[in-house]
């Protein structure tokens, strides 16, 4: 019954992630596409792999920018949350009474 049920489990979530699967397929494969092949034919696999659109993209986008950028919000927001997490948590230890121990179980 155990077997059956992980079979028929995967019969159904297979399809599910194929689907999902689709769009990633779709942007990886046209990024190596010149655009007459993209409007050609959008799912098909590109003739000859194009790094052309990688360099347009690096020349006239500060992507490197963009990537530090967000790196540099990730790593001020996770010492942000571990300073008040720390602050919160010192607090519940010393507090004593019914409404700490509420907090806590939460």
């Amino acid at each position: 019954m155990k077997q059956l049920r992980s079979i028929l489990l995967s019969v159904v979530m297979l399809p599910i992630a194929g689907v999902v699967a689709i769009p990633f397929y779709y942007i990886l494969v046209n990024t190596f596409k010149s655009q007459a092949e993209i409007s050609a034919s959008p799912l098909a696999l590109p003739a000859s792999p194009d790094l052309s659109n990688y360099t347009e993209v690096f020349a006239t986008l500060p992507i490197v920018q963009s990537f530090f950028n967000t790196l540099y919000v990730g790593v001020v927001s996770i010492a942000l949350m571990l300073l008040v997490g720390s602050m919160a948590a010192y607090g519940m230890l010393i507090g004593r009474g019914r409404f700490m121990t509420f907090v806590g179980v939460l």
